[in-house]
């Protein structure tokens, strides 16, 4: 192959990516960019020619410089990233022109992470003149949490004349099972004349899974990126490979291929420009429903709900969550079922008149759930909730357990992007004295606190918190080393001058010699005086330090009841009290009198700064806690909460919030100390946008804040939105008995449109193909402006102004007041099938759209 086909054939791979056939928005854009390369193909080779004639002996030389360079920062999945080290290397520049000392940099910085989307279709691969064809009609659909290995099975050969079709299937391993390459040789050359190499078997196997999985890119600035590079890589090649033949010729040859491959580079960057603005676009809020608690209804509608044709949907999945017994529906009605949650998703035809009920629709809901990528949904809120106080997420932890889909060589920088790109958005979502908790083990914390201090600066890092997540006892196997029982929390504020710090209490056993005193008490509480111990134990042996009194008694000088008891005993005091386990002051004082009766004669006196005495009447011991505060509604000793907490127990919340879930789940009241730590209003925001199984909403909601959580997993509905209907309906696990909260409440909860969507669904000239100015170079003007998109949905004359506007023609099921609330940026008062009223924007006519509403949502 000359060097010229061999660049053009490079550059319809790099340009179009891999080849699939079948249906999808991603296969429908890989169709959209193969035929406007197919157009713009002979465009380009005319223009190289004309070009390349007046330097003929340099034609060679150019299309090789021209592969060499496009080849270098393409992937496999056609995304334009540092795919191979670039010649020229000027990282430290970056650095140098930078305030920061040192600056967070890996390979992906400058994309967009877009999931991992699987794509599965039979394949004919020709390595060396042997045709391998993979059947994938057993090859089942893999959910996106799953981590299953692709197995490859001989089924047979055909000998056609001069070509060996060698058929693979592929299916996913059951019970561990892997592919054997050795044997499935083997069996191959048991059925074909010309043998078949390992090699062979090796390449079409990975050409079949190169195909088949990719991680998504895209380039935020694919033709700066390209240009920049290319740069670097001409200044090399004119002053280190050309410095010993640099005249006016070679200046003509080098102006030509940086003419050349500056077409180039505009015409392929423009896919990207709109894979980016695909990807930016606000999204359309698709099967709006909320959720309300019986006391919250209206009777009148809570009698149009009994009669509604669907009641028995409702009250089958009353009975399957165990709201209810199996009773008569006359008996269900607020005074015996005050929390029994409604789902809208029900009652189609009531869904208006029950929101119609509710005065400020956005700010009274308790909260707002939704499925979705977690980019779309931050990208589409982040106009409409500036206000968050708190973000909380708990993300993949990049390892082989969780759900993080990635090519094994991208491991770190993906999971640096797909954090960066949601970070970003989310620190402008937090109010100004606004704080996010980022719960992390080791394996990436070192990366995540990098880029935190990158994106919220290294000033407003406020602490790194261990928490200690289980007890090695019962591991049966572990790795060599310590037992891995630690996660972290990276807690950082979005101005840590504006962050109200308040100081927290956590619970503790109080066991030591410090926290016993000796009281000489009159009838008068307020003159008891307060004495530590270890200073009277000193006074009374005569003694200065705990040196003396290790020399006179040994060890046993550090147990004080052992102490009090035997060398100078009880009569060395009028009272003796202790911080040892005060809300059970009677096991102690049990401990102290030994055979002392009537023990459990003890009260409890308050004093004047909210601490409690205990005193035994019978004799004459008590019990003092200096810091009582209440904690899980009992008054028990505390301390100044510290970054290391391992007080909060890991123990059975497999079933927390009535939703079984072994792995990846979170206590409850690890997110109440977190909640309480850093928000104090009923308005406060909380915000999980990987909310996961719902506890973080969860804990919100009982705590009393308000709450938005996003997940996009397929447990969706099964774990996160039956878990907040428990909660409604009054949960009693987690930490629901440490609280007045019974139950109650209203939130919403809907699907967004995604990327994938979008691709899907996008009108795009495929045909008849015109350039929108053809008087204009294809390489000066924006190739995709005037096609249609979305805007199929516009019906009639948009220039005079008669038109109408139709989302059924592209969603079914879009709530288009919630599209605009959230396009718009503002919150919801009212709306109906007519009129939409947002908080500081003018009523907005349903029946008779303003175009410019929704141009971003179908145009972009």
């Amino acid at each position: 192959m000359n060097k010229e086909n061999k660049f053009f054939n490079a550059l319809e791979d790099i340009f179009i990516g891999v080849k699939v056939e079948g249906v999808g928005g991603y296969v429908n854009l890989l169709n959209i960019k193969s035929q406007y390369f197919s157009n713009i193909k002979q465009t380009l080779k005319n223009d190289i020619e004309n070009t390349l004639a007046p330097m003929p002996s340099f034609r060679d030389e150019f299309f090789d410089k021209l592969y060499t360079f496009f080849n270098r920062y393409f992937s496999d999945s056609g995304a334009i990233y540092f795919n191979y080290s670039p010649l020229h290397q000027n990282i430290y520049e970056r650095v140098y022109t930078n305030n920061k000392d040192v600056v967070l940099f890996w390979k992906t910085k400058m994309l967009y992470y877009v999931k991992s989307e699987i794509l599965f279709q039979d394949l004919s691969i020709d390595v060396e003149g042997k045709k391998f064809f993979i059947d994938t009609s057993e090859l089942e659909h893999k959910k996106n949490d799953e981590k299953k290995e692709l197995v490859f099975d001989f089924v047979g050969a055909k000998e056609t004349g001069k070509e060996t079709i060698i058929t693979l299937r592929v299916t996913y391993s059951q019970n561990g099972r892997k592919t054997k390459e050795d044997e499935l040789l083997k069996a191959i050359n048991k059925h074909v004349q010309s043998d078949v190499h390992k090699h062979e078997l090796f390449k079409a196997i990975r050409t079949f899974k190169s195909q088949t999985e990719f991680d998504y890119f895209i380039n935020k600035d694919a033709k700066g990126f390209l240009e920049e590079q290319f740069e670097n890589w001409l200044y090399h090649y004119m002053f280190k490979e050309t410095r010993n033949n640099f005249n006016e010729a070679r200046l003509n040859q080098i102006r030509a291929l940086k003419d050349i491959a500056y077409k180039i580079i505009h015409f392929i960057s423009q896919f990207e420009d709109e894979l980016m603005k695909i990807w930016n676009k606000p999204k359309f809020v698709l099967d709006s429903n909320y959720v309300i608690s019986l006391s919250e209804m209206d009777e009148s509608l809570i009698d149009k709900i009994k009669e509604h044709d669907n009641i028995d949907q409702q009250y089958d999945e009353w009975l399957n969550n165990h709201y209810i017994k199996d009773i008569e529906l006359d008996n269900i009605d607020p005074e015996n079922y005050p929390f029994l949650p409604i789902d809208t998703k029900y009652f189609d035809s009531l869904r208006e008149e029950i929101i119609d009920s509710i005065t400020n629709l956005d700010r009274s809901m308790d909260g707002l759930l939704i499925k979705s990528d977690n980019y779309q949904a931050l990208n589409t809120l982040k106009d409409k909730y500036d206000d968050i106080k708190l973000i909380y997420i708990d993300p993949p932890y990049n390892t082989e357990d969780d759900e993080f889909i990635y090519k094994d060589k991208m491991k770190h920088s993906s999971w640096l992007t797909m954090m960066e790109n949601r970070l970003e958005i989310a620190k402008n979502m937090l109010s100004e004295d606004g704080a996010l908790i980022c719960q992390i083990d080791y394996k990436e914390i070192h990366n995540l606190k990098h880029l935190l201090a990158d994106i919220f600066g290294e000033e407003n890092i406020v602490q790194l918190i261990s928490v200690k997540t289980s007890s090695p006892a019962g591991f049966k196997t572990v790795n060599p080393g310590p037992i891995d029982v630690t996660e972290y929390l990276l807690f950082v504020t979005k101005d840590k001058s504006k962050f109200p710090f308040k100081k927290m209490y956590t619970k503790v056993d109080y066991d030591s010699n410090y926290n016993l005193y000796i009281e000489n008490i009159d009838d008068s509480p307020e003159h008891w005086e307060l004495t530590p111990i270890i200073d009277k134990f000193y006074e009374v042996n005569e003694i200065d330090d705990n040196k003396e009194a290790k020399e006179k008694w040994g060890d046993k000088w550090k147990t004080i009841r052992d102490i009090f008891i035997g060398d100078f005993a009880l009569e060395n005091a009028e009272r003796i009290v202790s911080k040892r386990d005060p809300h059970k002051p009677t096991d102690t004082v049990k401990e102290l009198l030994k055979d002392s009766k009537n023990t459990e004669q003890v009260i409890s006196v308050e004093r004047e700064d909210n601490t409690n005495l205990y005193i035994y009447k019978g004799g004459s011991l008590s019990f003092y806690a200096n810091k009582l505060k209440e904690i899980d509604k009992e008054l028990v000793p505390t301390e100044l909460l510290t970054d290391n907490w391992t007080d909060i127990s890991w123990a059975g919340i497999a079933n927390e919030g009535n939703i079984e879930l072994k792995n990846g789940k979170k206590p409850e009241r690890l997110l109440q100390r977190i909640i309480e730590m850093t928000t104090d209003s009923s308005d406060d925001i909380v915000m999980d946008f990987f909310v996961g199984s719902g506890t973080t909403t969860a804990a919100a909601h009982k705590l009393g804040r308000k709450w938005i959580g996003v997940e996009f997993g397929e447990h969706f509905e099964e774990k996160t939105l039956t878990r907040m209907k428990n909660v409604l309906n009054g949960d009693n696990t987690g930490i629901t008995k440490n609280l007045d909260f019974q139950g109650g409440g209203f939130f919403k909860y809907y699907t967004l449109e995604q990327y994938e969507d979008t691709l899907k669904n996008a009108i795009y000239k495929d045909e008849n193909f015109t350039m929108y100015n053809a008087n204009k170079s294809p390489y000066e003007q924006y190739i995709f402006f005037r096609d249609e998109k979305l805007s199929f949905a516009v019906e009639g004359d948009e220039t005079n102004n008669t038109y109408s506007f139709n989302p059924d023609r592209i969603y079914p099921n879009i709530d288009l007041p919630e599209s605009l609330s959230n396009l718009i940026g503002e919150r919801i008062i009212s709306k109906n099938d007519n009129n939409l009223i947002l908080e500081n924007n003018p009523p907005i006519n349903l029946n008779d759209l303003d175009l410019q509403y929704i141009k971003p949502l179908i145009r972009w």
